[in-house]
């Protein structure tokens, strides 16, 4: 870290002085959120944006404390998050997009899952218990361009690079070592056949590999476990020792996880405008090293749609905005049977003998934003007023022969937010508030045997309820910031915000292991 993250403030810093312009300086959030064509997959739609453009440099630390946490995070952590990021026009024909990002972050009593990111992973790794926890660092850096190039006013091409890597390290016992790389390609097409209407196409194509190395430290004074969850926290349990199973002691594991399939847009309307974008990706991988003499434990695959759109109505000097986005994603997993093959005076290899369904997995969500902004012109609106609805379900079928277990739980997740903007010559001073619910819905286990004979289940019940209870588990929230910008240069606004969130269940909890949580940010950043 005392290496790479001056490096990363310099690329930082040229990035955003390369970006500088000549327009008048705007809030970059707003300035997105009013042409949602520029967030969309496609960098051809880079050729929407007008003269100049807009940027953003920030760094930011985060402080969190409390136990309403799912399983794959910390009760007390804090982060570190500094980057930049530009939308610019350099002539005529060729707009470009950069992000530039890193992110240091340090939790305190973290164990559970052994995977950076359980939550979409068809396969999962589990400590124990609690008697392992311990402090976990992760680093990610972030890297994404975009450029648009006009081949006249009614055809433009781009293309999308977004490159994520991050390395996340347990201090102790057991240790492991994650490393991830995640790397989208997305070239594209756009059509503007009137000032009203445009469409276009992208394809996508994303890589992601995570390896995952494991070991102990000095001298071990008890012989560790780990759970093996092959869906629903239903699986085997392994001893952490040698090359056997499913996680090593001796060499790395790499997850493969491969998306692939396009994205289609358009954009109608003249004084209120509707954008819209349809994804479509297949999504396939494995864990485990495709070679003679490596196993891969386990293939996984299935379909990813998601729809997203935005209504723009101005009425005035004021602005309507409505987002939908809607997702659905199922997936399965098929688990390898096979045995080690070993020969005098030959290496030993793997005799593969068919596949088994052990999941089949459905989430579907859909988020509805409202915002309402009072007298748009300037830096920033007089008020801006939202509210949003969320909702989310997952179901599951883990099927372990004889044995299976179905599963699900669906949450609502409702807020409103309130920003006020005191605006003078030089200054801008931003006060915001919000609200928020969520209570959720479900059953954690059904469990049964298609043979009708006893149960061969292992169950992580512990780790189960812990992480049900957070899903569904009815809270409320409330949040606050204090902003403050500084409008004196005209083409530079710095700016300081400070931020706090409190979270509290409406009951004591069964398994979570607190009531409360809260997270404060302080950023400093500037919008040129």
């Amino acid at each position: 870290m005392r290496f790479r993250l001056p490096v990363i403030c310099v690329l930082s810093f040229c990035l955003a002085a390369s970006a500088a312009g000549q327009g008048p300086v705007r809030d970059f959030r707003l300035e997105l959120e009013n042409n949602p064509l520029l967030g969309f997959s496609n960098a051809a739609g880079l050729a929407s944006l007008g003269d100049g453009g807009f940027s953003e440099a920030a760094a930011a630390f985060n402080k969190e404390n409390g136990c309403v946490i799912p399983l794959s995070e910390s009760p007390d952590a804090w982060s570190v998050d500094v980057g930049t990021q530009a939308f610019r026009r350099v002539n005529d024909k060729i707009v470009f997009s950069g992000k530039l990002s890193y992110s240091y972050f340090r939790g305190a009593r973290m164990g559970g899952p052994i995977l950076m990111n359980p939550g979409e992973s068809a396969i999962n790794f589990l400590e124990e218990d609690d008697s392992t926890v311990g402090t976990k660092k992760r680093e990610s850096y972030s890297l994404q361009g975009g450029l648009s190039y006009s081949l006249s006013e009614r055809w433009s091409l781009g293309v999308k690079l977004d490159y994520k890597a991050a390395d996340q390290t347990k201090y102790k016992d057991p240790r492991f070592l994650n490393v991830v790389a995640d790397l989208s390609v997305a070239p594209g097409v756009m059509f503007r056949p009137s000032g009203h209407f445009s469409i276009g196409g992208n394809l996508i194509y994303r890589h992601r590999l995570e390896q995952l190395s494991a070991g102990t430290f000095g001298t071990i004074e008890r012989q560790f476990d780990i759970l093996v969850d092959q869906g629903g926290f239903l699986g085997t349990k392994e001893v952490f020792d040698g090359d056997m199973g499913y996680v090593s002691v001796q060499n790395t594991r790499p997850m493969t996880d491969d998306r692939y399939g396009l994205s289609l847009q358009t954009v109608f309307g003249k004084k209120a405008r509707l954008y819209a974008q349809l994804t479509g990706l297949w999504r396939s991988g494995f864990y485990g090293s495709r070679t003679s003499t490596s196993v891969v434990f386990c293939e996984f695959r299935g379909p990813e749609v998601k729809a997203e759109t935005v209504l723009l109505v101005p009425a005035g000097e004021n602005l309507h905005r409505v987002a939908l986005d809607a997702g659905f994603r199922p997936l399965s997993k098929l688990t390898n049977s096979y045995s080690y093959k070993a020969e005098a005076g030959k290496t030993t290899t793997i005799e593969y003998h068919g596949q088994n369904e052990t999941l089949s997995r459905s989430d579907l969500d859909t988020r509805l934003d409202y915002s309402f902004r009072k007298g748009v012109s300037g830096y920033r609106p007089d008020w801006i007023l939202g509210a949003s609805a969320d909702f989310f379900m997952r179901k599951e079928n883990t099927s372990i022969y004889p044995d299976y277990r179905d599963w699900y739980f669906l949450n609502v997740d409702l807020g409103i937010s309130a920003e006020r903007n005191f605006k003078s010559a030089f200054n801008c001073f931003t006060l915001g508030g919000s609200l928020s619910y969520l209570q959720g819905w479900g059953d954690p286990k059904q469990d049964g045997s298609y043979s009708g004979g006893s149960s061969k289940l292992k169950s992580f019940d512990d780790w189960l309820y812990r992480q049900f209870e957070f899903d569904t588990a009815a809270r409320a929230g409330g949040g606050i910031s204090l902003a403050w910008t500084s409008l004196r240069p005209k083409r530079v606004a710095p700016y300081l915000k400070l931020s706090d969130r409190f979270v509290s269940l409406l009951a004591e909890p069964q398994h979570l292991q607190g009531r409360f949580r809260n997270e404060a940010t302080l950023t400093l950043g500037c919008n040129f």
